[in-house]
């Protein structure tokens, strides 16, 4: 079934990292850094289903090029990069019409380009992991050019804020296409704590993302400390489900004492 991920990271010049290499990277392209003169070529990656630049005139080249000369800091955040779960439910057309509606809705709510990667499941991994890269401009896109910062998503007390809107705005986009497309599932960006407390019912474990050296060392059957707790949780979420403590159950069982109430008011009326 469709689960909700959408995660957000930094691509921070002080860590070492080049918007125009992990641009590269995520698209499967050749891509020249003009700042520091270094080639990254990728051309040789697989599972790069569809790739496209919005809201800036240009290539990828001279967007990334043009973000990384915007910035004089050794520090500076020259991008931002949000990855996000795809159903497996749809089809890859549908999965990229939902993935560009979203950089569309990005573009327009903040005023940045938006350089989005489709990838499909790796061959050794789990089928059902299609994924998305959205690679963000930290600066506002004016006239063409690079303009100024996006204030709103730099002080965390706001940026909460934005990214909570995001993960709102991601799970209703894919909620109305597995509605069209008939599928019997549905999206909560909200956690599970969250999902629970309305109910007073016990919430399901969290799973922590694996990211790939974790993944591929698991495949060689040595499991990591998050794989553990994974598989924790799991056991955990299984003995919910079936004792019905879960919040789906605590749900279920509120819907159920409603029907009792207005049964029993509905046998004296009468």
């Amino acid at each position: 079934m469709a689960i909700f991920y959408l995660a957000v990271q930094s691509v921070r010049r002080g860590d070492g990292r080049s918007a125009v290499a992990a641009a590269a990277y995520r698209a499967g392209e050749k891509l020249d850094d003009e700042r520091t003169g270094e080639r990254f070529n990728y051309t040789r990656r697989r599972g790069v289903v569809a790739s496209e630049v919005i809201g800036w005139p240009g290539d990828r080249a001279s967007l990334w090029n043009a973000a990384e000369a915007a910035e004089n800091r050794k520090n500076s955040v020259v991008a931002r990069e949000i990855v996000i779960a795809l159903p497996c439910e749809l089809d890859d057309v549908r999965r990229a019409e939902l993935v560009k509606s979203f950089a569309h809705w990005l573009h327009s709510r903040h005023g940045v380009a938006v350089d989005y990667a489709i990838h499909s499941p790796d061959k050794d991994g789990d089928q059902r992991n299609h994924h998305a890269h959205l690679m963000v401009t930290t600066r506002k896109i004016e006239g063409g050019c690079m303009g100024v910062k996006t204030r709103e998503l730099d002080q965390k007390q706001h940026s909460r804020k934005h990214i909570e809107m995001w993960r709102s705005q991601w799970a209703a986009i894919c909620n109305r296409a597995l509605a069209l497309g008939g599928a019997d599932t549905a999206l909560d960006h909200r956690s599970y704590l969250r999902q629970a407390e309305p109910f007073g019912a016990i919430p399901l474990e969290p799973q922590k993302h694996l990211g790939p050296s974790e993944t591929r060392l698991n495949r060689k059957g040595r499991m990591t400390a998050k794989a553990k707790k994974n598989a924790w949780a799991r056991a955990v979420n299984k003995g919910l489900h079936q004792t019905g403590r879960h919040f789906g159950g605590g749900l279920i069982k509120g819907a159920n004492a409603m029907i009792d109430v207005v049964g029993k008011e509905a046998a004296r009326e009468r």
